[in-house]
């Protein structure tokens, strides 16, 4: 895959998480966290299950990924 490809990909999904579920730190005030391919979605973001999975499900339908096999149990418990 082509290298610029992949970083605009990798971008849009950084985008994508910021704009939709990146809450100011202090949910009303204060600055937003930075988004890298760091960012847990458990640890860092600490969204409730249901925002995690709406999230996932989003990230398998926008850019196709197949969701055969995935739990979300595994990485979110």
């Amino acid at each position: 895959m082509d290298v610029l490809l992949m970083r605009d990909i990798k971008k849009e999904i950084i985008d994508f998480i910021d704009q939709e579920y990146n809450t100011k730190k202090y949910f009303l005030c204060g600055p937003k966290r930075t988004i890298t391919l760091d960012t847990s979605i458990r640890d860092d973001l600490k969204l409730v299950f249901e925002d995690s999975e709406e999230l996932l499900q989003e990230y398998f339908k926008r850019w196709n990924v197949d969701p055969e096999g995935f739990d979300i149990l595994n990485y979110l418990n």
